[in-house]
């Protein structure tokens, strides 16, 4: 797996294992950090966005949508897409997926014609 790979998957996996065993707020607080740092990678800032959303019913901040839809693209889909957050959610398509649900049914702007 390549590093980006690892990372997202360490990001995800800390998010999940932190929201079940200690306070949301303070999960919630750790993935804002990580999504709004314009200094971190992509393959650290979409997964700590979407770790985000899933603790959160409410409406998508504006802002953590122009971060997806500025870091999203074909690269990291491939990148993302390999992992098993993902697979399991589509085997092809997972992020572009998987953004979709979380985004309430739109994608990011690279997704917007997603070819499935």
């Amino acid at each position: 797996m390549p590093v980006p790979g690892v990372r997202a998957s360490l990001v995800l996996a800390a998010a999940e294992l932190a929201r079940s065993h200690s306070d949301p707020h303070t999960t919630a607080a750790w993935c804002d950090a990580l999504w709004s740092d314009p200094v971190r990678p992509a393959d650290v800032r979409v997964p700590a966005a979407m770790a985000r959303l899933c603790l959160d019913d409410g409406p998508v901040p504006d802002e953590l949508r122009t971060v997806l839809d500025a870091l999203v693209d074909d690269g990291l889909a491939r990148v993302l897409d390999g992992l098993s957050w993902f697979r399991h959610v589509n085997d092809e398509h997972g992020l572009a997926e998987t953004l979709r649900q979380l985004l309430g049914g739109t994608a990011p702007a690279a997704f917007l014609e997603p070819p499935f």
